[in-house]
């Protein structure tokens, strides 16, 4: 079975945010994970749970300074980045 990667993000269509994206995608490649971007419109602390169950992911990276004020890794058991 392949992993799973989430990739959070409260930032869309920023060079930066492709960048980071390109990168992230590039390291999991190499791992044979795959990237599952989730877009901001499909995230808030009650559809988490969901995401979760449904992806099973290793691990979440959740980028924008807006996350970690109502994304709480907590919620769920796993490994987090937050990027501000």
């Amino acid at each position: 079975m392949k992993r799973t990667l989430l990739y959070l993000s409260m930032i869309v269509g920023s060079h930066s945010h492709e960048r980071k994206l390109a990168g992230i995608r590039r390291y999991c490649s190499m791992r044979g994970w795959e990237v599952v971007p989730i877009p901001r419109e499909e995230v808030s602390p009650e559809s988490l749970p969901g995401i979760l169950r449904r992806y099973k992911p290793v691990g979440c990276v959740a980028d924008g300074v807006a996350c970690s004020t109502f994304l709480r890794p907590s919620r769920s058991s796993g490994n987090w980045v937050f990027v501000g």
